[in-house]
């Protein structure tokens, strides 16, 4: 079949079966959301903390500032664009809203792509087009497969991370049938490393694709704008005084500090997640379809360039976290392995190539699907638990200090917070970051307390955070999360930095228990254990 006079899809198909799946997918999301306000009392929350830190810094980017606090400049966000796209939406009253909104259009956009990657696949398939009620259904499932409703609810960046990936995918698939490049796809693979960093394993591979399928200038000239643009921006992180890379990358990824003897640790922690091998797998498949001389030269690159990119990532990149770091590669992998199943790739290759491309295939999909069932369920409760715990720490900032705060969980309490936050762990305060990784003793918490006039401290107190803190810190209290843990595990530590202070920080939180919400408790600390440590 010569595919350059196949009926290919360059638009749009399946339009009754895509409505279909996008009145599921907003079924889902409107249930989720009335759950959630159930649980929280009419309170909208993220399930997560992280985008209230993009939300803290879009709103001083508003007013010409880059920084979560006023004071000083910080780079807290691991996006370049997101806190970008923000600064318009933090302004509003609603805010929360408007990026929930926002993350609907992007996932409804990423459900038009899967659309179109299927009407892509139907046009290349030896047996026709699939069922009206088929197609329905693997849209369904693919709103699944791709966690849409629940990446919707992080109120983070990776929907928009996942839509340019898919248009990436489907653009390459459109050159390997018709040999040509729709004209969107490169301004795709720009923007993709500045949602998210790691995304340059895909727009390297995408890049790598074209250079050697005729398209060698566009390539080059592309990937000289993606190294303009992310130098230009590490020369303004280093104009306000900062490092060539955001603190939030520095902070979290090992791999960035400390070189090539963190690949192997990196690839180690991936392949003990619960989608790292299913990669590595079809990581291995790809690089095997790309030796075949019965594949068309362009399926090979395709094949070999997603390969590459699964290895990247893999090596270089963090897995999970309420799963979403990898999904943006897992939903491109899993298109692509549809597309090898369904398509007449291996014309020369036995029954049982196509039988374990098959069991690959449905092996990922009931794995992940079972994984983002959980996220699904667990959804609202995770949204519960940000609110019985950070956005009680924002009342409490709020409503009853109304001075600087040292934290470590950076994101509600810097929101709407025009005092100075002090993040002890690093992702908005270079200062920080490098002191917890070099300092040998917890004095340097208080020095920089001290510097910022820090009288309180809500900390997580424990082997996985700070384990220990200064000595002349007491420990005023507990705030618990009653309810089942899902994003906050740990309870938060209340801490005076200086004994002077510790009775009227104790009262202050007394009196604001009183309106404390059910799920939600603060245990004073027992005197006999408030002694400095």
């Amino acid at each position: 079949m010569d595919l350059r006079q196949a009926p290919v899809y360059t638009a749009f198909p399946l339009k009754s079966a895509l409505l279909r799946a996008w009145i599921v997918l907003l079924a889902l999301v409107a249930g989720e959301v009335a759950v959630t306000l159930w649980l929280t009392g009419g309170t909208f929350i993220f399930t997560l903390d992280d985008p209230y830190i993009h939300l803290a810094l879009a709103e001083n980017i508003w007013q010409g500032h880059y920084g979560v606090n006023l004071s000083e400049a910080s780079a807290p966000s691991s996006s370049v664009i997101w806190p970008l796209l923000l600064a318009p939406l933090s302004m509003l009253p609603a805010a929360g809203y408007a990026v929930l909104l926002m993350n609907v259009v992007l996932a409804s956009g990423c459900l038009v792509f899967l659309a179109r990657l299927l009407g892509q696949v139907e046009a290349e398939r030896q047996v026709g087009a699939f069922s009206e009620k088929t197609r329905t259904g693997i849209l369904i499932l693919a709103v699944l497969l791709a966690n849409l409703v629940g990446l919707i609810f992080t109120g983070m960046e990776h929907l928009l991370q996942m839509l340019l990936a898919l248009m990436i995918v489907s653009g390459l698939i459109e050159h390997v049938q018709t040999h040509k490049v729709p004209r969107w796809i490169w301004l795709a693979i720009v923007l993709l490393p500045l949602v998210r960093f790691e995304s340059i394993v895909v727009a390297g591979a995408a890049l790598l694709y074209l250079l050697f399928a005729g398209r060698a200038l566009a390539s080059i000239v592309t990937g000289l704008l993606i190294v303009a643009c992310l130098a230009g921006y590490s020369a303004f992180l280093l104009s306000q005084g900062l490092s060539y890379l955001p603190d939030s990358v520095l902070a979290k990824a090992d791999v960035a500090a400390s070189g090539v003897s963190k690949l192997a640790f990196n690839l180690w922690r991936n392949l003990h997640s619960f989608k790292g091998p299913a990669l590595l797998i079809c990581a291995l498949l790809f690089f095997h379809t790309a030796w075949f001389r019965s594949v068309s030269a362009n399926k090979r690159r395709l094949m070999l360039a997603f390969g590459l990119a699964i290895s990247g990532h893999l090596l270089a990149a963090r897995m999970g976290w309420y799963f979403r770091y990898e999904l943006y590669l897992w939903i491109s992998t899993l298109a692509l392995l549809f597309y090898l199943y369904c398509v007449p790739m291996l014309p020369d290759v036995s029954r049982g190539e196509k039988r374990f491309t098959k069991g690959l295939l449905i092996t990922c999909a009931v794995f992940s699907g079972l994984e983002h069932t959980a996220a699904i369920a667990t959804t609202p409760l995770a949204g519960a638990n940000i609110y019985h715990q950070q956005y009680q720490m924002q009342r409490f900032l709020n409503e009853m200090w109304q001075k600087p705060v040292a934290v470590n969980d950076l994101g509600l309490t810097s929101f709407t917070n025009d005092e100075y936050v002090l993040d002890l762990w690093g992702l908005a305060s270079s200062e920080a970051r490098v002191l917890r990784k070099s300092a040998t003793s917890p004095d340097w918490m208080a020095e920089l307390g001290d510097k910022h006039q820090v009288e309180m401290a809500m900390i997580y107190h424990n082997a996985v955070w700070f384990e220990t803190v200064p000595p002349q810190w007491q420990k005023v209290g507990e705030l618990t999360v009653t309810g089942i843990p899902i994003t906050a595990w740990f309870p938060v530590s209340i801490f005076a930095t200086s004994a002077s202070t510790h009775a009227d920080i104790l009262q202050r939180w007394q009196t604001f228990a009183e309106t404390l919400p059910e799920g939600t408790r603060f245990d004073a600390e027992k005197p006999a254990q408030t002694q400095p440590r």
